[in-house]
């Protein structure tokens, strides 16, 4: 489903939600409407129950009655408004195509599309490129301790492996240790990262291993204020662990499956 229509699919139902929720506060509320009068001084209120029946409300006497009434005029007013809205939406929604152009893309032949210049990148091209364009790795110093993960990458812990295998496991497109420039620290080597295809970004996966080390745990702090302070407060997943708490799988599982590529339902451009 194209971007732009799930979003606007998205709106019909919080509005539709939001419309509700006013009906039914305005339906419990006070009979009559507020009408409001002003003069040189003050405002006056008067409560309406007809075309010509009103009633003074005294602001001494019936100031509660005055803020009920007051909040169901403003309600009123802001059901009207989403009413117009969730009308326009309904419109576009009618007439809006559901094709993505993945799906015009996919109606051409394979030696067509060859010959053509995609006005969006199609999403399968994307990943193809992106999983095969060579990158800079982090190089492993000779004699360390390995663990081979099982798409037949070598990384350097237990942790790793599990989460690579994770990663493996759920269809997340990843690339281990690949290089990263951040603004502030220059070229790093995150743990993971993950390639958003809905969203067509960069997300980091950190994994902090020994953070009740005070050492490691003061250069981890840095690294996560670092990625913060470089403007990837919304492109990072962070996993943690110590000599005594392992990592905890089950709480990354719900981190990681948003990237996959088995939800191919939602894939927009």
């Amino acid at each position: 489903m194209e971007k732009l229509h799930q979003l606007m699919t998205n709106a019909f139902n919080q509005n539709q939600n939001n419309i509700q929720k006013l009906q039914a506060q305005i339906a419990d509320s006070l009979q009559g409407n507020l009408i409001i009068e002003s003069n040189k001084r003050s405002l006056q209120f008067y409560c309406s129950t007809g075309s010509t029946c009103r009633r003074y409300l005294s602001k001494a006497k019936q100031q509660q009655e005055i803020i009920q009434l007051l909040q169901k005029k403003y309600d009123k007013k802001c059901l009207k408004l989403l009413t117009q809205r969730q009308n326009a939406i309904a419109a576009f929604l009618k007439k809006d195509p559901h094709d993505t152009f993945d799906e015009i893309w996919n109606d051409f032949p394979t030696e067509c599309q060859k010959k053509l210049i995609p006005f969006k990148e199609p999403t399968v091209r994307r990943l193809d490129l992106w999983k095969h364009k060579i990158f800079n790795q982090k190089p492993l110093a000779p004699g360390i301790k390995t663990f081979k993960t099982i798409n037949g990458e070598t990384v350097r812990s237990k942790s790793e492996k599990i989460i690579a295998d994770l990663l493996c496991y759920y269809n997340v497109p990843y690339r281990y240790e690949m290089a990263c420039t951040l603004n502030r620290l220059g070229t790093i080597y995150p743990d993971f990262t993950i390639y958003d295809i809905r969203k067509n970004r960069l997300v980091y996966l950190e994994h902090f291993g020994m953070i009740d080390n005070p050492d490691y745990s003061k250069k981890m702090i840095t690294r996560y204020n670092d990625y913060i302070e470089s403007g990837f407060a919304d492109h990072l997943i962070i996993s943690m662990e110590s000599s005594t708490q392992p990592l905890n799988v089950k709480a990354l599982i719900p981190l990681i499956k948003p990237y996959s590529l088995n939800q191919a339902d939602d894939m927009i451009d």
